[in-house]
C-alpha cells in the first residue's frame, strides 16, 4: 500500500489505460482506488469507505 501526503489518505490500487476516440485522439483513463484512514491505523475500518477516483485525458 502507498500513503499520499495529507488528509490520512491510503491508496490500495491504481490502473492506467490507453485508448483511442472514434475522432483519432489518444486517451489515457487512470483509475485510482482507496480510502480516508479517519484513525491512522492503516488499516479500512468499520466506518471508513472506499473511494474510486476516475479521470481521463485526451490529446
Amino acid at each position: 500500500m502507498s500513503k499520499l501526503i495529507g488528509g490520512g489518505w491510503v491508496q490500495t490500487s491504481s490502473s492506467s489505460k490507453s485508448f483511442k476516440t472514434s475522432d483519432g485522439r489518444t486517451c489515457v483513463k487512470t483509475t485510482i482506488d482507496g480510502y480516508n484512514d479517519a484513525n491512522g491505523n492503516g488499516k479500512l475500518d468499520k466506518g471508513e469507505v472506499k473511494q474510486t477516483c476516475t479521470d481521463i485525458d485526451c490529446v
